[in-house]
């Protein structure tokens, strides 16, 4: 028979025992490996977000009137925190807009007045105005004066006619009524036909005894009698406008 070799036998409970202590060994060290990578992303996490939040901060500082302390609060939540920034909202102006303008574009108006004004004869009278801007007119008057004194009232009464070539254009027209007849005396020389009149200085008509209008046209920039800050008076006293012109 050969030689038989002879060795040191391990119990196997043992063995076991050795690879249990190698497995846990292994796994301290990959938890331990883990846990540090984790720990350093963390803090390199917290100096790019703390660099972010300096950065953020100092183009904000920069702005005009932007207070960064009351603006911005830290807000926190579990073990995170987040710097949240309020939104603001603010209006640009007040602004300024271009003028308007109020102008007469058509009338049926006489050359010529009789002695006697009422309103059958006004029933002819009108003005066509085109207003640019949101005007509005209201309450407005003529007073008549012959001789330097005092005839009587016309009332001006506005319609709303419509829109002009834009949404910011209104088309209005005035029209006149008396609540009592005017009487007016003739600064034209009289007709004495057959006979001949004779006129010193070649006077065409009588002087002193022409007709002057004195206009008041009161508007708004609202609703008429709503806001006095928003009303304003045209005013055309003494006219050019006498009659016969």
């Amino acid at each position: 028979m050969g030689d038989t070799s002879r060795g040191t036998a391990i119990p196997l409970t043992e063995q076991r025992t050795n690879r249990m202590i190698l497995i846990i060994s292994i796994g301290l060290v990959f938890a331990l490996a883990v846990s540090s990578v984790g720990m350093a992303a963390n803090y390199l996490g917290d100096q790019n977000h703390d660099m972010e939040i300096e950065s953020h901060q100092i183009v904000l500082d920069k702005s005009d009137g932007f207070d960064l302390v009351e603006t911005a609060q830290p807000q926190y939540t579990g073990m995170f925190d987040f710097l949240v920034m309020e939104s603001e909202s603010g209006c640009w102006g007040p602004l300024c807009t271009e003028q308007g303008k109020i102008e007469i574009v058509g009338d049926n108006l006489p050359d010529l007045l009789p002695l006697c004004i009422d309103n059958d004869y006004l029933q002819q009278w009108y003005v066509d105005i085109l207003v640019l801007g949101g005007y509005k007119p209201w309450a407005s008057y003529i007073d008549v004066w012959q001789k330097g004194e005092y005839k009587g009232t016309i009332n001006i009464e506005w319609t709303w006619m419509g829109k002009g070539p834009c949404c910011a254009y209104d088309y209005y027209q005035a029209t006149f009524t008396v609540d009592r007849m005017i009487c007016l005396e003739s600064n034209q020389y009289p007709d004495v036909y057959p006979w001949t009149l004779t006129v010193d200085d070649g006077y065409q008509t009588i002087p002193g005894k022409c007709v002057n209008f004195e206009i008041y046209t009161f508007w708004t920039g609202c609703v008429p009698g709503e806001d006095p800050s928003q009303d304003f008076t045209i005013i055309h006293s003494h006219s050019n406008q006498a009659f016969p012109n």
